[in-house]
């Protein structure tokens, strides 16, 4: 008998299909698919907020990066140095409004 081979997001789509079919409880459902009750009820919730696309994997890159520079503010960076590509970090501070 051949392997059977799916991928992640349709694992997750049979699981919250189990689920909804009412035959099994999570517990039993997490155990078959060897999966914490925890990720088991994290897959049905992004199910029933987002429908299939909550079974997809998402991007565990940050949200927010704290020191990351205003948009504003680099914006306004650019648009000086390119007016006066000569001037460095220190020249650019002050014409900001820096020290």
């Amino acid at each position: 008998m051949p392997w059977s081979e799916t991928d992640r997001m349709e694992q997750r789509a049979r699981f919250v299909l189990d689920v909804l079919d009412g035959r099994f409880t999570i517990s039993e459902l997490c155990f078959r698919y060897g999966v914490s009750r925890k990720k088991g009820y994290k897959w049905l919730t992004r199910y029933h907020k987002q429908g299939s696309e909550g079974c997809s994997d998402r991007s565990r890159a940050p949200q927010l990066h704290p020191n990351s520079t205003d948009p504003k503010l680099a914006a306004r960076i650019i648009k000086l140095r390119r007016k006066n590509p000569s001037w460095g970090a220190r020249h650019l501070y002050t014409k900001l409004g820096g020290g």
